[in-house]
This record gives structure tokens, sequence and C-alpha cells, in this order.
């Protein structure tokens, strides 16, 4: 079954963001770095400790360590995260100035998508220096110093995005409790001759009814024409309701996993783009907007 991703079970309104740092690769320092941090916003989540081991580049550090944060997922939408690489005094980058003792990288949480684990590399820079962008400059050897991540940003869906994914479940669950018995009706029906053969005797009359209602159809068709202002509102009224039983009917079987394989075809792409948006993210997830979606899945 095809469904949106799993929201995490707390509140409506909180969201949290998991950054593992997983690896600090190419920097100017053979020097371990002594922890790196996580801002989001003006909020000092936390620090890792020391790498746990060394890769076989000697200017790379394997870390896997988790820094967690929860906030409203307001928050999240208008902030950055910030990660920053602190090293000691007396590394290469040493000095003084404590800034020159760090390197930084950032992305803004907007990025993510809510419920989908998202792997980033990030490319760092030295903490202060604004004449240069992320990704931009490198050192000696050319190479250009990174910090590798898995950021994952957790959140529950809308309350009404939640309403209507719950209906649906119970809907489609019915529908499908339902459409697992048809198999045995339709065999029940067409077992009704041989264990009722009298039944077959009703079939004689209904070939010459049929043959009167053909032959009567011009005479219908030509009263329905002379009395068509009287039976417009009957006609009306008639068109509704076949019109109504069309729709039921429509509903049903676009509810049955056949129905909804057929829907899926066509509606998943464009709900998956719009997910994947900044917009469809907080209209999903967010407290402003509104958004109605319907979980459709082959069951």
């Amino acid at each position: 079954m095809s469904t949106l991703p799993q929201p995490m079970s707390n509140s409506n309104t909180t969201g949290k963001l998991t950054v593992t740092i997983l690896s600090a690769y190419d920097l100017d320092t053979s020097t371990a770095p002594q922890s790196i941090t996580l801002t989001v916003g003006d909020e000092v989540v936390g620090s890792t400790s020391a790498p746990s081991a060394r890769h076989k580049e000697k200017k790379a550090f394997k870390y896997n360590q988790k820094l967690v944060y929860s906030a409203p997922l307001g928050v999240f939408y208008s902030s950055n995260a910030l990660l920053t690489v602190q090293f000691s005094s007396d590394s290469v980058l040493g000095g003084e100035d404590q800034t020159a003792q760090q390197l930084e990288a950032q992305f803004p949480i907007n990025s993510l998508h809510v419920n989908e684990p998202q792997w980033i590399i990030l490319n760092l820079r030295k903490k202060g220096d604004d004449s240069t962008t992320a990704g931009t400059e490198t050192m000696e050897d050319g190479a250009v110093p990174t910090l590798r991540i898995k950021a994952t940003l957790e959140g529950s869906y809308r309350p009404e995005v939640a309403a209507i994914l719950h209906s649906s479940k119970a809907w489609f669950n019915l529908v499908d409790g339902l459409h697992s018995n048809l198999p045995s009706i339709e065999t029940n029906i067409k077992e009704i001759p041989q264990k009722y053969p009298v039944v077959k005797f009703f079939l004689i009359p209904a070939v010459p009814l049929a043959a009167i209602v053909v032959a009567l159809l011009p005479v219908i068709a030509g009263i329905l024409i002379v009395g068509l202002p009287f039976f417009l509102p009957f006609l009306v009224v008639l068109a509704g309701f076949v019109a109504s039983i069309l729709g039921i009917g429509a509903v049903l079987y676009y509810s049955t996993p056949e129905g909804r394989g057929k829907v899926l075809n066509l509606v998943h792409p464009v709900a998956s783009h719009l997910i994947s948006t900044p917009v469809g993210q907080r209209l999903v997830y967010g407290k402003f907007g509104v958004y109605v979606t319907v979980l459709y899945g082959v069951g």
C-alpha cells in the first residue's frame, strides 16, 4: 500500500530534528576536531564528543554521533541548522582568535522532507569568513573540507490530514472486506439455476416482453417529445437519480483495490511532487493552510 510517510507519535505541534554526524573529510589539519556543535536558530542544541575513529585518509574522521532537538515545526520551517567544527588551539587552524579555530556549515531545515531521512554533504568554511560561501573555499591540495551528515525532521500530520487519513483507512478496510466476499456471492448467483431449475421458466415470458418494449420505443419517444414541458421536472429528477447511482457506483469501484490502483497511477506523481515542495510540507505537517488528501493504496 502506498502511503504518506508515517508521522511521529508526539503532539501535532511538536517536531524533532535528528542530525547524525557521520564523518568529516578533507580537513586542512590531521588533528582531530574537539567537537561538532549543532545550533538551530539562536538555540545551541548540543555538541558531539571527539571522533570515534580516523578514516584511512589522514585528514578524515568518523563520528556516527546524534544530536537531537525538539521544537514546534513552525520553528524549524523558519530556521537554519548551523554545524560548527571546533579545533584545539594547537591545530593548524589555531590562533589567538577562537573563531580561527572553527569551521562551519549550515543548511535550511525547511529543505528536509518531514519523516524522510536525508543524507547531506556540507562544505565547510572558516567561521566568520563572509568573503566565500560554503563550497567555494578549497585547501592547498585542492580538496574542499566537507561534513557528512544524516538529517531527519520528524513531525505529525495536521489534525485535518490525520482525520482524513484515519477515515480513509477505515473506509478502504470496509470496502476490502466486502470486496473479498464478492467472489463467493457471484458463485452463489451462478449456482441458482442449478439449485432451482424452476427459475429457468421465468425467462420464457421475458422474450416477448422485451420485444414489445422495443416495438413501443418510438411511441414512447413521441409521447415524451409532445409532453416534454410536463415531463421535464420528472426527467430532471430521474437524471439526478441516475447521476447519483453512477456517482455512488464510481466511488465504490474506485475504493476497491483495482480501482485504487488505477487512481494511484494518476494521482501519485502529482501528490508526491506537491508533498515534496516546501509549501506542500507546510500544508501537510505545518500549522498554516488547509490540505485535503485521500489515502489511496493497493491492498
